[in-house]
């Protein structure tokens, strides 16, 4: 069976790897409460002091990465 795809995708890319790494990951955490659903996935690349931005490429779902 194939899964529906959904309606509204939102990318966030986030330049963190700097003094705003910290504040990064704060946005992330807010994002989880949130998170996706059937109608919207929440994607995030995240360039973050401690990796590249090839690592760190993210579904935001509710509670988790």
């Amino acid at each position: 069976m194939m899964t529906p795809r959904a309606k509204w995708t939102f990318a966030v890319y986030m330049a963190g790897d700097n003094t705003l790494s910290a504040a990064g990951e704060r946005d992330l955490k807010e994002m989880r409460r949130a998170g996706s659903n059937s109608n919207v996935n929440v994607v995030v690349e995240f360039d973050r002091k401690r990796t590249g931005a090839r690592d760190a490429r993210f579904l935001i779902q509710k509670k988790g990465l």
